[in-house]
């Protein structure tokens, strides 16, 4: 357990900054003990640094740390998103090499776009993620800001600018391979 202090160290916030998030917005959660001072799971670490990230990319501190509390649940399916948000969508069946290319494309193009694209990417394996891992980590850099969801216990950054966010094992989007580019030019 960590104490205040070791926490806003780790994070680079202040704990003054700290106990008024808790105050306000009941995060980040502490274990109180009988003398009343605060203690946190190591696991906050990240948590907060999640938030962070995400206030980075001009997130509200609230609705920041309301996305972290809705990473815990089950993810929904993308595809089945899409199917029930756009049910004239016709799906395809591509071959990997295919999948890879267009992936590339969209990738590529989202990042070049001026208005610098907030990039998301699923990923049905950790080893498929540590293969693109590279790749990742050099969009992140042209991005305003990129997602990574696959298998895992606790978000983190990768890097300065690269989020991982886990998944459940369970979690539907761990069937998936997707790549969701959030820009105004091309959204892909």
């Amino acid at each position: 357990m960590l104490s205040i202090g070791e926490l806003a160290e780790q994070t680079g916030l202040s704990p003054a900054t700290l106990r008024m998030w808790e105050t306000r917005h009941g995060f980040p959660e502490a274990k109180r003990q009988e003398s009343g001072h605060r203690r946190y799971e190591h696991r906050t670490v990240d948590r907060v640094r999640a938030v962070l990230a995400r206030q980075s990319v001009g997130v509200r501190l609230d609705a920041a740390i309301a996305e972290l509390g809705a990473i815990a649940p089950a993810t929904p399916s993308v595809h089945a998103e899409l199917r029930r948000t756009h049910p004239d969508l016709v799906p395809l069946v591509l071959r990997k090499s295919s999948l890879i290319a267009v992936s590339h494309a969209i990738e590529d193009e989202c990042t070049a776009q001026a208005d610098r694209a907030v990039l998301f990417g699923a990923f049905q394996r950790e080893q498929h993620l540590r293969g693109s891992m590279r790749r990742w980590e050099d969009l992140a850099t042209t991005a305003r800001a990129a997602f990574v969801f696959t298998v895992g216990d606790q978000p983190h950054l990768v890097g300065s600018s690269l989020v991982h966010v886990p998944l459940a094992e369970s979690a539907p989007m761990r069937r998936e391979w997707s790549i969701v580019c959030d820009n105004t030019n091309q959204p892909a």
